[in-house]
């Protein structure tokens, strides 16, 4: 668990610095190529869309599936309710963090 904690530390330490480096490097480096460099991402945004979309849809699904099974194992044998409250809540913990990443494709591609 603390090598887990280690790593979650280094990843926000490093978005942390990733952020204000690239809020410096973007002011003052190759400001002429942004436009095209813009252009070319958003086109490959577009292109891979329908398939961000599809993934979105089907591991939701699934998510939603597993859900309702483990919703219904914990009423009909009482003696796995703790196991099923665990498991839904661990399915519902992994597609917030799917549905924030799609989020921030999404605000990438409005953008």
């Amino acid at each position: 668990m603390t090598i887990l904690f280690g790593i979650a530390i280094g990843l926000t330490v490093g978005c942390f610095v990733g952020i204000i480096l690239g809020i410096i490097l973007r002011n003052t480096k190759y400001k002429r190529d942004r436009a095209q460099n813009a252009q070319q991402l958003k086109k490959l945004l577009q292109q891979i869309n329908p398939y961000i979309n599809s993934v979105t849809f089907i591991l939701l699904g699934i998510g939603l599936i597993w859900t309702v099974y483990y919703l219904i194992l914990g009423i009909v044998d009482t003696t796995q309710t703790e196991f099923a409250t665990n498991v839904s809540q661990l399915i519902v913990s992994v597609l917030t963090v799917f549905s924030i990443i799609v989020a921030f494709y999404q605000f990438i591609r409005e953008r």
